[in-house]
C-alpha cells in the first residue's frame, strides 16, 4: 500500500548510470525486483568518517535531481492523505492517531511551505541494510522504493535516525551548520 512501484521504476531509471547505483530490474509492476549482486559487501558503518563523507557526497548528487514542477507540493500532500487513509483502513492504534491529530496541522503547514525549500529526489530509507560498501569501499544505495520528492533534509534526518548516529557527530554538526 505504501510503495508506488511505477514511481520506483522511474527513479531506478533516473539513477541507473550513477556510480552509487546497483543495476536493478523490475519484472511487472509490483511483481519481482532483482538487483545485481554486490560481491563481498558489508553494511554501512557511520563510525568511519571517510565513509560518512562519501555517503553525504552521494546524497548531494542524488539531491541535484530537482523537481521544478509546480505539482511537487501537491504530490507531497497527496502522499500524506494516502497514508492517512491507509491508517484508517488498517485501524491503526487510536492512541497513535490521536497523537497524530495534534501534529497534523504542523505537517500540513510544513507541506504548504515545501516550495520554499528545493524539492529534490530523496532516497527516503537510509537504513544500514540499504547502504552497501564493497571491498574497495565503494558505496552503493539499494531499495529506492520509498524515494520521492522532498526536502534534502529528509534524507539527512533518515540517515541520522535509521543509523543511530549521535547528533554531536562532528560530520553531522558540520552538515547542520552548512
Amino acid at each position: 500500500k505504501f510503495i508506488n512501484r511505477e514511481r520506483e521504476e522511474l527513479i531506478y531509471k533516473l539513477v541507473a548510470n550513477s556510480y552509487y547505483s546497483v543495476e536493478t530490474k523490475q519484472y511487472g509492476v509490483g511483481q519481482i525486483k532483482l538487483a545485481k549482486y554486490v560481491r563481498n559487501c558489508k553494511y554501512f558503518d557511520y563510525n568511519s568518517a571517510n565513509a560518512l563523507v562519501a555517503l553525504l557526497d552521494i546524497l548531494s548528487d542524488i539531491h541535484k535531481i530537482q523537481s521544478n514542477s509546480p505539482k511537487a507540493r501537491r504530490l507531497l500532500l497527496e502522499e500524506v492523505l494516502k497514508y492517512e487513509n491507509i491508517t484508517r483502513e488498517d485501524r491503526i492504534d487510536s492512541k497513535i492517531l490521536s497523537q497524530y491529530k495534534g501534529l497534523r496541522a504542523q505537517v500540513l503547514d510544513i507541506l504548504m511551505d515545501a516550495d520554499k525549500d528545493d524539492c529534490v529526489l530523496t532516497h527516503g530509507d537510509l537504513t544500514p541494510e540499504n547502504i552497501l560498501v564493497d571491498k574497495k569501499n565503494n558505496i552503493y544505495l539499494i531499495d529506492f522504493e520509498y524515494s520521492g520528492l522532498a526536502s534534502p533534509y529528509w534524507d539527512y534526518a533518515s540517515l541520522i535516525a535509521e543509523n543511530n548516529i549521535p547528533i554531536d557527530n562532528p560530520i553531522i554538526c558540520s552538515l547542520v551548520q552548512n
